[in-house]
């Protein structure tokens, strides 16, 4: 399981982590052996959508989310 969570080049490193923690647990309770494992996840910039990506939202819900989300987008 170690290798297997280390090696996968897919998965990022908060993935990783998850993955490891709750691979513990199990092991806690089956009763075998498990030594933690660390990984740091790297920060990355939340995702803001465009103005347009807004309208296009906006525009594609029911009327009384559409109301809401509209005065959210104009009290910034």
């Amino acid at each position: 399981m170690r290798e297997l969570i280390t090696t996968h080049s897919g998965w990022s490193d908060a993935f990783k982590r998850n993955l490891s923690e709750a691979y513990r647990h199990y092991a806690e309770w089956k009763g075998l052996f498990w030594q933690k494992l660390f990984f740091k996840p790297v920060d990355k910039l939340p995702f803001i959508p465009t103005e347009q990506e807004l309208d296009s939202l906006i525009s594609s819900v029911g009327w009384k989310t559409s109301a809401v989300l509209q005065l959210l987008k104009e009290t910034e």
